[in-house]
């Protein structure tokens, strides 16, 4: 397989399992915060860590049966997009064949 088509095929595999992660905060998020009355944008650092207050909402989520967001996916979605970008535009500027 030739070296640029396995750096697009990552680049979309980045995209999908970021978009994915994206979307699963918010179907987590908007579901405890409307349960608490507050606005699901209010925790959007969540999407990306760990703080006091994002475990407690993931708490409150799961003890009404919602799945719990984990962070892990969105890094590992950010990594493998932005590790396929970089090696993409590397690929390019040495002039190493496709």
């Amino acid at each position: 397989m030739k070296t640029r088509t396995l750096l697009n095929i990552f680049t979309g595999l980045g995209a999908v399992v970021t978009l994915t992660s994206a979307m699963w905060w918010g179907l987590v998020y908007h579901f405890v915060s409307e349960q608490n009355g507050e606005n699901m944008w209010d925790s959007v650092s969540c999407m990306y860590s760990l703080s006091e207050s994002c475990n407690f909402l993931r708490a409150m989520g799961w003890l009404r049966g919602v799945n719990p967001y984990e962070p892990m996916l969105f890094w590992a979605g950010v990594i493998v997009l932005l590790m396929s970008i970089l090696l993409r535009s590397s690929l390019g500027k040495t002039g190493l064949p496709n």
